[in-house]
């Protein structure tokens, strides 16, 4: 059955111990549903529209009136979680020790200019637009004799010449992930978010390695988006 309402481009969720969360990325905001707004949520996903029940009519109108559904195919997709690896099947990118040269320098200072140039030039959804870009354009081939480990260890080893401790993970995660597709290497910026309290973060992930957080903090971030 084809379905009659879509969720937003820009939207993306998750079920975390037993409620939906979503995030929008065209406002950078996140929505927490109740149990029970998340049983009803459910039902939009799965039960066909004439059997609905009041109160989840009621809902998917509230849904549509916030942007988080829409009835336009041409502005939406199809109602679906992440189906990507979870973090619990990750593990931590193992420390290792590269050789620094002028590239790795000129390369990271590069990828820094450009992230801040973005981040204050862009809102969110344009700082994602931008990540997609980087990443569809990136030189395939210029990565073919560069090992993402060397790299990885390149970019923490000059991370405090560029960084401070105030940095959060979004900004850093972003100069890693531009850092990396200059060098052509293929990697996922990756959003999750946990409850009780609830916290949002986000990484980068490849080859089914955490590259700049420890595998065991990450497993406590259900994903939401991957970029």
């Amino acid at each position: 059955m084809t379905p009659t309402l879509y969720l937003n481009q820009s939207v993306s969720f998750c079920d975390c111990d037993g409620v939906t969360l979503f995030l929008n990325a065209g406002d950078d905001t996140y929505l927490r549903l109740t149990r029970d707004q998340t049983l009803w949520f459910e039902q939009i996903r799965e039960v066909p529209m004439q059997s609905w029940t009041e109160p989840v009519k009621r809902f998917a109108e509230a849904l549509l009136h916030r942007q988080i559904l829409t009835r336009d195919e041409t502005l939406g997709k199809r109602i679906q979680t992440e189906t990507a690896a979870s973090p619990g099947q990750l593990i931590s990118l193992p420390s290792h020790k590269a050789p620094l040269g002028p590239r790795h320098i000129a390369t990271l200072f590069y990828a820094v200019l450009v992230c801040s140039l973005t981040e204050r030039a862009r809102d969110f959804p344009g700082v994602v637009s931008a990540a997609r870009h980087w990443k569809s354009t990136a030189p395939r081939h210029a990565g073919r004799d560069m090992d993402m480990e060397s790299l990885v260890a390149a970019f923490h080893t000059l991370s405090p010449l560029f960084f401070s401790t105030r940095d959060a993970c979004r900004y850093r995660s972003l100069c890693l992930l531009r850092f990396l597709t200059l060098y052509g290497v293929c990697a996922d910026w990756v959003f999750g978010v946990r409850l009780s309290p609830f916290q949002a973060h986000c990484w980068i992930e490849a080859d089914g390695y955490v590259l700049n957080d420890d595998a065991g903090n990450v497993q406590e971030y259900r994903r939401i988006l991957t970029i």
